[in-house]
């Protein structure tokens, strides 16, 4: 349909020249009938009824003369007219009417003819003095060759009478519109997108949108699309990749003053990302807390769809640790698809990428129930490896709990987007078990390549339509520190002396050079304790004199930073040091009694799972091993050949 221009006629029009049968010669948008020329051929009425009971008298509402109908017989006595509104629309159709001593069931009528269908508009008993009628037609009396207006009047008596006075038909004049509207951008906001910024205020897109003569506001939409140099799918949910190669107009909150137009659109319209549900519900729904309480604790997140050939990755999770004091980082492992279960540490298909501190502040929050930390994964793109594990399309992210009531608390939602997508582990990984529920986490990847598209399409009424030019923005790769060094070395255990620190080399997701590494001792708070080495260069290991430090449990940590100052900690399992202690050499026979107030351990050149020796206590034994908690042990001996030795590093050394 053609747009119409409106033109307003406003001139009485009389035509004195009769055309064909029932058809007014001409409409120019303003059809006025008075009936003042006393004569129903002026304007070429058709009566059809017997006996033709339509005619003209001076019961008038105006002027001298008005239709009046006395049928007489029973039946619909009718007068119509043919008008043409070729070129017009908005029609109106309106008339002044009364009756006469009308008996019940009867009436006077007035219809409209579509081309096809008369259409009723009034039918009336009883109207004891003039009463206006006025009505607005629907679009299909508009540009209508075949519209026609009739009257039609039912009475059974003489003198039961319908009158009709000053008929009006009203149009607007259309022109044909062929002028397409205007769509011109306004703003952006922010202006340059990077890969945070839209967190906090979303993606905010203002057009100019206007027509010379009336917009058709539901066409007004916003196109847009993220796709990289590597692939078109941009989006994965629940492993379905989103089909980025057109344009989407879904997910957007548009508003409009008068001709400017706003499009408010998620970080997750934008931003590219593997998702185990739908973030939009995710985000909306309240969410429940699991407890990470003990180092021993896992949960493993499967993402699907990852990339070894993003090297600027983010990955986003919902957890929080609130002490103030006393609470240890939380751990963060990513396991390939070869691993099924085991320890994590030292495990080959897995690695501890990055270490986030207690007490660390969400870097954003989407809603009431939804705010995430965000933690830094680089991929070394040419071996596709994060540390010296290889990335694969099917992911873990693992985190591991602290200890007690430090716990980190970890976010989730009771759907489950599919089985096994989340496990977790009393074990530390050596058997898993399917958790009931979704934790808040995804996955944002980059290689710098990355854009937003976006344009602006409308139409007007008359169906014309113009689109603005397409606009892009590269998303730019924020800062972020690089992956934390996995300390492998060394492990759980008791040391004294050199110690060996082994870690492996950290990686920028930005591409910024490692300056350095810096390795220092913390306490089981992860408090500083004493530098180890202030600058240990790009060298990945160091052997550290422990002699001087004091006994006790510690953390080795080790702290890589790049050339802009960014930095990030890895940490080694907890180590005891042990440099002073008390030593109990068997020679002979006899017993000998050891009370250890603290940690025992036993060293032998023999198996002392035999005869050789008994312990009183409570606790577990292995040949050289630490024995926590026994508070006698006792050594029985054969010979002077086989060597004893127990180490306390509470003290007390006794032979019974």
């Amino acid at each position: 349909m053609k747009k119409i221009f409106i033109l307003f006629f406003f001139g009485i029009i009389f035509f004195n020249l009769a055309g064909g049968a029932g058809t007014l010669e001409s409409f120019s948008g303003n059809f006025f009938e008075g009936f003042e020329s006393n004569s129903f051929t002026t304007n070429n009425w058709t009566l059809s009824a017997a006996g033709n009971n339509w005619i003209i008298n001076g019961n008038f509402y105006q002027g001298s003369y008005a239709a009046e109908c006395e049928p007489a017989n029973g039946g619909d006595s009718i007068i119509e007219i043919d008008v043409d509104t070729t070129n017009y629309e908005n029609i109106s159709f309106s008339f002044y009417t009364y009756t006469y001593k009308l008996d019940i069931g009867e009436y006077i009528a007035a219809d409209w003819y579509n081309g096809t269908t008369w259409i009723n508009l009034m039918q009336i008993e009883d109207i004891g003095s003039y009463a206006l009628y006025s009505y607005n037609l629907t679009n299909d009396a508009n540009n209508n060759s075949a519209f026609k207006i009739r009257f039609r009047c039912l009475a059974s008596n003489p003198r039961e009478m319908c009158y009709v006075d000053n008929v009006n038909v009203v149009g607007d004049y259309a022109v044909e519109d062929n002028i397409n509207p205007n769509v011109v951008f306004n703003f952006q906001d922010p202006a340059d997108i990077n890969t945070f910024n839209i967190f906090p205020i979303k993606l905010n897109i203002s057009y100019n949108v206007s027509d010379e003569t009336a917009l058709n506001l539901s066409s007004v939409k916003l196109f847009y699309k993220t796709n990289s140099s590597s692939q078109d799918s941009y989006v994965s949910v629940n492993g379905t990749l989103l089909d980025s190669s057109n344009f989407l107009t879904s997910l957007i909150d548009k508003s409009n003053q008068a001709d400017i137009w706003y499009f408010k659109l998620k970080d997750n319209s934008v931003y590219p990302a593997t998702y185990n549900f739908n973030e939009v519900v995710m985000e909306n729904t309240t969410h429940s807390i699991y407890d990470l309480n003990s180092a021993r604790k896992l949960v493993k997140i499967e993402l699907l769809n990852v990339s070894n050939q993003k090297n600027y990755s983010i990955f986003e999770v919902m957890v929080n640790n609130s002490y103030s004091f006393g609470a240890r980082s939380l751990r963060v492992y990513y396991c390939n698809s070869s691993y099924v279960s085991g320890d994590v540490l030292g495990n080959s298909d897995c690695t501890n990428f990055y270490n986030l501190p207690a007490q660390s502040d969400y870097n954003h929050s989407h809603s009431e129930y939804a705010s995430h930390q965000t933690i830094p994964f680089a991929i070394n793109t040419t071996s596709g490896k994060i540390g010296n594990v290889y990335v694969t399309n099917t992911s873990y992210f693992i985190l591991r709990g602290r200890v007690g009531i430090h716990a980190w608390d970890i976010y989730y939602v009771d759907n489950v987007s599919r089985i096994s997508a989340i496990q977790t582990s009393t074990t530390r990984g050596n058997s898993w078990s399917d958790f009931s529920g979704t934790v808040d986490a995804h996955l944002h990847q980059y290689d710098g390549s990355e854009k937003f598209y976006y344009y602006v399409c409308a139409n007007d009424t008359s169906d014309n339509q113009n689109c603005s030019n397409l606009r892009s923005d590269l998303l730019n790769l924020t800062g972020l520190p690089p992956t934390s060094p996995n300390v492998y070395a060394p492990n759980e255990s008791i040391y004294s002396g050199n110690i060996i620190i082994n870690y492996t080399a950290s990686l920028s997701p930005n591409g910024y050079a490692i300056s350095y590494y810096n390795i220092s001792l913390v306490d089981l708070n992860e408090t500083f304790f004493q530098l180890i080495q202030t600058n240990n260069s790009l060298n990945l290991s160091y052997v550290w004199n422990s002699s001087l430090v004091s006994d006790g449990e510690y953390f080795i940590r080790v702290e890589a930073c790049d050339v802009v100052g960014q930095c990030s900690s890895g940490f080694s399992e907890n180590i005891t040091i042990q440099n002073v202690v008390d030593t109990c050499m068997y020679s002979g026979s006899g017993n000998w009694v050891v009370n250890c107030s603290d940690d025992c351990m036993i060293d032998s050149n023999v198996d002392l799972e035999g005869n050789n020796i008994s312990i009183t206590g409570y606790g577990s034994f292995s040949t050289t091993a630490n024995i926590t908690n026994f508070t006698e042990l006792y050594i029985q001996g054969i010979n002077s050949v086989n060597r004893c030795e127990v180490y306390c590093s509470g003290g007390g050394c006794f032979k019974s």
